[in-house]
């Protein structure tokens, strides 16, 4: 059985792509700097609410945050915080990409399933 977790990995790369800072998306969020900076860094797993909050903030979808797990060993069935790294510089290297593009390139050579 698959099991989905949030991904602070992404949330970076979703704030990076939106050029969003953690005092920005605290603020508009109704979190803490801290908090923003460990839902981000992983050392916390935010409810849903918030990660609603985090999805209206950024201008996407809850499910954009979220990796699918493997129940035969905790790691991400994909490549994770490396592909999000690789999506990110990406679109810094070309910001005319959209992300649902990037996703799709990295999925063609990482051979992965791109995000929906």
């Amino acid at each position: 059985m698959a099991v989905w977790i949030f991904s602070g990995g992404r949330l970076a790369v979703a704030m990076k792509v939106k050029d969003v800072s953690v005092p920005q998306l605290a603020q508009l969020c109704g979190l803490s700097n801290s908090m923003i900076e460990a839902i981000k860094g992983g050392q916390r797993q935010p409810s849903m609410t918030t990660v609603g909050r985090l999805a209206d903030a950024l201008g996407g979808s809850p499910a954009d945050f979220f990796v699918q797990m493997n129940d035969r060993d905790d790691r991400p069935t994909e490549l994770g915080p490396a592909m999000d790294a690789w999506i990110a510089q990406m679109l810094c290297i070309a910001p005319e990409l959209t992300q649902e593009q990037a996703d799709r390139i990295s999925a063609a050579l990482f051979g992965t399933e791109a995000s929906a």
